[in-house]
């Protein structure tokens, strides 16, 4: 391995590295609030409030927190598959210019990495 590939690798690295501490901060808070009963049982009591006053403007409201925090997981989700394309594309034309085959073994590696495997959204 030449000087070159060899940093080039080490910035790969670096990147993945930055991918998934990224991704599992955040997919630690998501199960941090979804593990959180004091929440649940929060949202639980407003619906209920807001059922038994009839209130709409409350039902909206406990309605957007809903939505706004699937919103920020399906945005979690989109980065996974942007920093998995824009890998993909990088090391496809590094192929194609060096003539090196370093594509597909980092995609192996890639596919097990915590940024791609997104099974706890």
């Amino acid at each position: 391995m030449t000087p070159e590939e060899a940093d080039f690798m080490r910035l790969l690295e670096a990147e993945l590295y930055k991918f998934n501490s990224f991704f599992a901060e955040k997919e630690e808070d998501f199960m941090v609030l979804i593990g959180c009963r004091a929440v649940e049982q929060e949202l639980q009591d407003r619906v209920a409030r807001a059922a038994a006053r009839e209130s709409k403007e409350e039902l909206m409201r406990v309605r957007k927190v809903i939505v706004d925090f699937h919103g920020e997981m399906v945005l979690l989700e989109n980065y996974s598959a942007l920093n998995y394309t824009g890998l993909v594309k990088i090391l496809k034309k590094y192929d194609k210019r060096t003539g090196a085959l370093i594509r597909l073994p980092l995609i192996q590696k890639v596919l097990q990495q915590p940024f791609f495997t997104t099974d706890l959204l």
